[in-house]
């Protein structure tokens, strides 16, 4: 599966890409029940466009440049955009891939979640 091709609620994702950026893993606490979770947030790309991708308790070692393969993620809408959610059904594992542009060539185009809203129906008078 391509990035442009991410819809919200899919399952079993599938997808190769380019991690462009890593950020420092965060301890949450689960507002559910309290448990803490270890959540790593990573921005990968493809040559269709970046996504984020939200590790929750996986330990896995990425750095920009890496291109890595993951399945079993799914695909949920945070802050009006499409992210890539990863947990412990998840294989992320790293690849050696030509498939996948360098960074310089990712274009910084994200999934458009304004196509999957449901419009309002008008009130009518």
């Amino acid at each position: 599966m391509k990035i442009k091709d991410l819809k919200p609620g899919l399952s079993d994702v599938e997808l190769e890409a380019r991690v462009i950026s890593v950020s420092q893993p965060k301890v949450i606490e689960s507002k559910e029940d309290g448990t803490q979770k270890k959540k790593k947030e990573v921005l990968i790309g493809d040559d269709t466009g970046t996504v984020r991708l939200v590790i929750w308790n996986i330990d896995v070692s990425l750095k920009q440049g890496d291109v890595i393969r993951i399945r079993g993620a799914w695909t949920v809408v945070y802050k009006d955009k499409i992210e890539v959610q990863a947990g412990k059904w998840t294989k992320i594992e790293k690849i050696d891939s030509n498939t996948v542009p360098p960074i310089d060539q990712i274009p910084d185009e994200m999934p458009v979640v304004e196509e999957y809203k449901i419009p309002l129906k008008k009130k009518q008078s």
